[in-house]
């Protein structure tokens, strides 16, 4: 659910539909229901106008961290336009009739241009929302999980502690839940090699390779000169 409440939710529910042409469209509205359930991780809108095209939205990058793995597990094979993040671009008459400020995630996931794989693309989606809106109680509230802005805090920490066991659990689930990109991983998986002073492991990971040439932070930068500078 993107909306603050259920209430509200409703609201956002009758207005997005409408403005996405799907009121006549139960196959349609049926996905659509997303925005209503205070269970489902984002919000999902077919648009009546493109087949090939729905829109998608998360609150936040956690939410979009749960919600993408389902998009994938459910229409990876027709997902022909799908690269992490959605595209950020929506249609002017949605985008109209959201509520300020807008989810941190939004866009339009293009489908496969072949309509029986769009078809079951469209099937795939509506039983998403159905299972996770009636099975939901049978797993009970996700866990609780930290911030990145507070594992990032976390991690300033177990670095200057040198717990190299926290530091890996920690940029282990900020890569699980996708809350950073790859380049800012390789930053921290370089730091991780320098607390544990094993110059020799930096050397010979692809860390040095792939970040030549890139403008990195001057822990980073002090870190890969000294895993130059080491003997192998």
């Amino acid at each position: 659910m993107i909306a603050a409440s259920v209430e509200h939710s409703q609201r956002l529910w009758h207005s997005l539909t409408t403005a996405a042409g799907i009121t006549e469209r139960a196959d349609l509205l049926a996905i659509a229901e997303s925005i209503k359930h205070s269970h489902f991780p984002g919000a999902l809108l077919p648009l009546d106008w493109d087949d090939t095209k729905f829109c998608v939205f998360a609150t936040n990058r956690v939410m979009w961290g749960r919600l993408a793995p389902l998009l994938e597990a459910r229409i990876g094979y027709t997902l022909s336009d799908f690269a992490g993040l959605p595209t950020g671009v929506i249609d002017p008459r949605i985008r109209s009739v959201l509520d300020q400020p807008l989810p941190e995630i939004f866009g339009t996931i293009r489908l496969h241009p072949e309509p029986q794989y769009r078809k079951g693309a469209l099937v795939a989606l509506r039983r998403l929302v159905e299972n996770i809106n009636e099975h939901f109680g049978a797993f009970g509230e996700p866990k609780h999980q930290e911030s990145a802005s507070t594992i990032l805090r976390m991690l300033d920490v177990a670095f200057s502690q040198g717990d190299f066991a926290h530091i890996d659990a920690l940029i282990g689930e900020l890569a699980e839940r996708r809350c950073l990109d790859a380049l800012n991983l390789r930053y921290l998986r370089v730091r991780a090699f320098a607390a544990a002073g094993d110059w020799k492991g930096l050397k010979k990971s692809p860390f040095l390779t792939d970040l030549q040439g890139v403008a990195v932070p001057t822990k980073v930068l002090a870190a890969i000169k000294k895993a130059q500078e080491s003997a192998v």
